[in-house]
């Protein structure tokens, strides 16, 4: 993480913060992010190794991921059903008891030809709201 990020963080946290102060919802300690500050400089970060999993590397496979865009559409058209699938088990599970308050199950947002998948946690109160 760049310091740029890690100031904009802090700022966002900061403000958030004091609204929460105003409102009568806390303390506002700002003391300890100078303290914090000054102990980053202090201590360096230890150098890390890298490491690598050689036995989990799966090297690409061209059916996998084809060149050419009529290939890519024939995998888009099979992967359909199985996503479909995928959103319809979402809406349907009540496993972990998600389901007693939410409205909509968020199994995914984009297109199926993108090739990549992310799996995320369950979804907030506004992206459940939207659906």
């Amino acid at each position: 993480m760049s310091e740029r990020e890690l100031a904009t963080i802090v700022s966002s946290a900061r403000r958030a913060l004091e609204r929460l102060a105003a409102a009568g919802e806390g303390d506002l300690i700002v003391s300890g992010a100078a303290v914090a500050r000054r102990a980053r400089r202090l201590v360096p970060a230890p150098e890390l190794e890298e490491f690598v999993f050689t036995d989990t590397l799966t090297p690409p496979q061209e059916a996998l991921n084809p060149r050419d865009l009529a290939a890519r559409g024939t995998i888009h058209d099979l992967a359909l059903p199985v996503l479909e699938q995928v959103a319809a088990e979402a809406r349907a599970c009540t496993k972990c008891g998600l389901c007693e308050t939410r409205t909509h199950a968020v199994p995914g947002v984009g297109s199926a030809r993108t090739g990549i998948v992310f799996v995320g946690e369950a979804p907030g109160a506004d992206e459940d709201a939207k659906g």
